[in-house]
């Protein structure tokens, strides 16, 4: 029996329907507001506009009632320039900005009016200390300023000017400084890594605690003062207590010691934007065969290879600002069918697909954000799931853009197995197969059968009165899934393309018949609840 169609059919059709929307056409017509980062602040989503009327605006986005306000009017004179670097720290938004006044130096926001304005002038006058390369290690905010001249070193902030100081003076040159970059944690070692220039050693690998004691090299990995020698260590990025990093043409790894710091993959790679994601990273990749396109890795050289040739030849489609949204990860890639538009992926090459083409046809939108934020630039994900991104939809220019479902894919597990037999279900996205796994299927059972229903029951319901002592109900028998086999046994059960599937909640258990393991001959597994998303 198998009554999928009509209960299914009833309780889906209060489903969420999935779409992308503009935020506002803060500047209206084809020019778009010139939006090019946008922070995260607890439920707010914090960016600045500009334009030849307002000028420069910070402005909020409450992602919970939608409504977007100006936070403050940074510069109403032209030329007006936009406050780059937004950095989430703490309770405070920190970025560089500056007037005629100080310069570019460091701001912050809170959100409000009155708690936006200058942390510290950190060079005092016109000329600004020019602070970029924020990192954030626990709590505290890493970048590079300079108190003089070009003496770019390295500074920390926790966003107020008591919490803002120099922390070492890595290069003493006047005119040149160490300008450090991509502050990255050290597993629980309480230090980072980043990447710093000195004369002697060039552009290397450094570690630190936050003290100017606690500062120093880890490794001057291409040995010499520098200068194209150097080994310019980019893309540092946390992964199993170690860092990954990116340096000629290769995926390097480091412990924090000189011993520990060597190279993963032998061939050139140009491995760029890593990101974690579960056991493996996603990156950026070039193997000379397929251009550009989205690799992984364990971690090791026998473990790194091609995710997916998204745009088929040498050219690749570019994949950048890999961005955590639930289960999934979102980028945006160049095709010749769309352009450059959203596209997501769970790391396989099945599940990389085109999310949105917000500008229907080969003419691209160029989803972005947070073009200078970082080397690793991201969407801006809201707590509630909505995800902001800055796109052309061909119409209003470049303005901001909301994914508003919020509706994460998911699996759990409840209840207890009846004589061991065991489910697990993998994670039901929209258009995917979910495949329900039933293990420790005893030799002995003719066959079984996968209950799906919209309704769950738990604590589960003692089936002792059936003859089938420690066995329970989890679910209604709405939908019946019969099979044959024994031991571990894989059923499919597809998730159709239909937005009104977002956001069901679809509980599952497997029965067993095996005759004389009880007076009924039948047991029972936990249960697993499958809720639907789009991400």
């Amino acid at each position: 029996m198998n009554r999928l169609a009509l209960p299914f059919a009833l309780a889906l059709a209060q489903g969420i329907a999935a779409q992308s929307h503009l935020v506002a056409d803060f500047y209206p017509g084809p020019t778009g507001s010139g939006v090019a980062e946008i922070a995260v602040l607890g439920d707010l989503a914090i960016f600045a506009t500009i334009d030849p009327v307002a000028g420069t605006v910070l402005r909020a986005y409450d992602s919970t009632s939608g409504v977007t306000s100006a936070v403050a009017v940074l510069d109403a004179t032209p030329p007006f320039t936009a406050p780059s670097g937004l950095t989430t720290v703490g309770s405070r938004v920190v970025m560089a900005w500056g007037d005629s006044t100080t310069g570019v130096e460091l701001w912050a926001t809170d959100g409000t009016a009155s708690g936006t304005g200058l942390v510290l002038d950190i060079r005092p006058g016109t000329f600004g200390s020019g602070p970029s390369g924020f990192g954030v290690v626990d709590g505290v905010c890493y970048f590079s300023a300079a108190s003089s001249g070009g003496n770019f070193e390295l500074w920390r902030t926790d966003g107020t000017a008591v919490g803002t100081f120099l922390v070492a003076e890595i290069n003493s040159s006047p005119t040149a400084g160490s300008v450090p970059s991509g502050f990255t944690k050290l597993g629980t070692t309480g230090s980072f890594l980043f990447a710093a220039t000195d004369t002697a050693t060039g552009r290397e690998l450094w570690i630190s605690d936050g003290t100017s004691a606690g500062t120093s090299l880890v490794k001057d990995i291409v040995p010499g003062p520098g200068g194209p020698l150097s080994s310019n260590p980019s893309f540092l990025i946390a992964f199993d207590d170690l860092v990954y990093f990116a340096t000629g043409g290769e995926m390097w790894v480091s412990d924090g010691t000189a011993g520990g710091t060597v190279a993963v993959t032998s061939s050139a790679l140009s491995p760029r934007n890593f990101v974690v994601h579960g056991s493996e990273l996603l990156f950026l990749g070039s193997d000379g065969l397929h251009g550009t396109e989205l690799w992984k890795s364990d971690g090791s050289a026998a473990g790194t290879s091609l995710v997916a040739d998204i745009n088929p030849g040498t050219f690749g489609s570019g994949p950048a600002y890999l961005t955590a949204v639930g289960g999934r990860w979102v980028f945006f890639a160049a095709t010749t069918s769309f352009g450059n538009e959203l596209w997501r992926t769970d790391g396989t090459a099945v599940n990389t697909e085109l999310f949105q083409d917000i500008w229907t046809g080969s003419t691209s939108s160029s989803p972005a954000c947070n073009s200078s934020l970082t080397e690793n630039a991201r969407f801006a994900v809201m707590p509630n799931g909505q995800m902001l991104f800055v796109a052309n939809d061909g119409t209003h220019g470049a303005e901001p853009f909301v994914y508003g479902t919020g509706v994460f894919a998911e699996s759990t597990s409840f209840g207890i197995p009846c004589a061991g037999l065991s489910l697990h279900a993998t994670t039901p996205w929209l258009e995917s197969t979910v495949a329900l796994t039933t293990s420790f299927i005893p030799a002995t059972s003719p066959f079984s059968i996968d209950i799906l229903s919209l309704t769950g029951i738990d604590p589960g319901i003692d089936l002792t009165f059936l003859d089938m002592p420690g066995c329970y109900l989890y679910c209604l028998l709405d939908v019946l899934l019969p099979f044959v086999g024994t031991g571990t046994v894989v059923v499919p059960f597809a998730i159709p393309d239909d937005p009104t599937w977002l956001g069901a909640v679809i509980h599952g258990q497997t029965l067993s018949f095996v005759p004389g393991i009880n007076p009924f001959g039948a047991i029972t597994s936990n249960a697993v609840t499958m809720s639907v998303g789009d991400l």
